[in-house]
């Protein structure tokens, strides 16, 4: 393929994938914003919360169901579930990763003023194996009762990221550092969805059409899975924004701010999600 051609389809995947991200980031952002703000029902056995939602001058009536809604089977044919965007923002980040940075690994990923022995295959690798090993940590100690102690579920996933960030350090050059972080990040939520959000929707899917019992539990999990997507989210955008930041990303502080930058989106998150449930306090 000539350089033209392949410059016009990365430019192609580029749109894509930054239209898959603004539709996922847009779904995500709006359940999280409607589960906290809809008001609980309890008059109704079936309903959990409700709200009247106004948009564009026209108005809207939600329900949240408590666990499978009655009559499921006739509601099953206008049945949403959001998965495609999520998948297409990956689908395309993996293509432009693939001929973008590992393709000029040399000029992109390692920095032989960082380190001289590091040749482009094991910056290639490391790569791979951080995104890897950092899915497996946060995946299993999410499963973890470790979840259900909020501040050292938080303090551990944090140590984790700032020593997986040190040794990357020892391989991938200033800005390819600041960007791999939210490129664990976006993997870890796209991992989040299909592997445990969107596997949990169709067992309960399931559980409706076949009239078996609901776990609950389905719903709690994928919910909390979603959270944590929805906190991570300002994280990764500023370090996808890279390139557009200089100023920060050539600075030898670059990592601390992004890092600080985190912490501090995750508390005012947390503060708009609590606000919305009006326990601002």
């Amino acid at each position: 393929m000539d350089l033209f051609n392949l410059k016009l389809l990365e430019i192609i995947f580029r749109y894509i994938h930054v239209f898959g991200i603004i539709l996922w980031i847009g779904n995500s952002y709006f359940f999280v914003a409607a589960d906290n703000k809809i008001q609980k029902n309890t008059t109704d056995k079936g309903i959990d919360a409700q709200g009247t939602l106004l948009h564009s001058g026209i108005f809207y009536s939600l329900s949240r169901f408590k666990g499978v809604p009655d009559q499921f089977e006739k509601l099953q044919k206008n049945l949403v579930i959001f998965k495609w965007q999520a998948t297409t923002a990956f689908l395309t980040g993996v293509f432009l990763l693939i001929i973008i940075y590992y393709k000029n690994a040399q000029i992109l990923i390692i920095d032989p003023r960082v380190n001289s022995t590091i040749t482009p295959m094991m910056g290639i690798i490391a790569s791979i194996a951080s995104i890897g090993v950092s899915w497996f940590f946060y995946h299993f100690t999410t499963k973890s009762k470790l979840r259900n102690h909020k501040v050292i579920y938080a303090t551990i996933l944090f140590l984790f990221s700032v020593v997986v960030t040190y040794i990357l350090a020892q391989f991938f050059s200033q800005r390819f550092l600041f960007f791999s972080v939210g490129l664990t990040l976006s993997v870890i939520m796209f991992f989040n969805v299909w592997f445990l959000i969107i596997p949990n929707q169709k067992k309960m899917v399931s559980a409706a059409l076949n009239k078996t019992e609901f776990d609950l539990n389905l719903s709690l999990d994928s919910k909390r899975r979603s959270l944590d997507n929805n906190l991570m989210t300002p994280t990764v955008l500023v370090s996808m924004l890279y390139g557009h930041m200089g100023a920060i990303t050539s600075s030898k502080y670059s990592i601390f701010i992004l890092f600080a930058f985190a912490i501090i989106s995750v508390f005012v998150r947390h503060f708009i999600n609590l606000r919305n449930q009006k326990r601002a306090n």
